[in-house]
């Protein structure tokens, strides 16, 4: 079953200021955790098809390192955090507290987490 949806441009923005509130907040813990300065870029909130959220990444031929998670509840949906492979190194080097440069690739594991866990 294929389903279509769309979103009036008053349901879009307010998704648009969830998301930015949300993502905003993350990333104040996220410096917090890291003890510096961290930028963001305003959050891409839309509809898509999966096959072309693989393009936000500059495409399957881009290594990127992602968080996927899938929400349920009354406003379904997914959420991702995205980065390219080179700056998912830094950050990684960053929490464990070594030099950047250090962590130059990362073992490939997919981890599920279900309500049963």
């Amino acid at each position: 079953m294929t389903m279509t949806m769309t979103l009036d441009a008053v349901r879009l923005d307010a998704l648009k200021e969830v998301g930015n509130i949300g993502a905003g907040h993350a990333m104040t813990s996220f410096a917090t955790m890291l003890d510096r300065m961290v930028n963001m870029s305003v959050p891409h909130v839309g509809i898509m098809r999966l096959d072309e959220f693989v393009q936000l990444t500059g495409g399957m031929e881009n290594e990127t390192v992602g968080v996927y998670m899938p929400v349920e509840g009354d406003a379904p949906g997914h959420i991702s955090f995205l980065l390219p492979y080179e700056a998912a190194c830094r950050v990684a080097d960053s929490l464990l507290g070594l030099p950047i440069g250090t962590t130059t690739y990362f073992d490939v594991r997919v981890h599920s987490c279900g309500s049963g866990i």
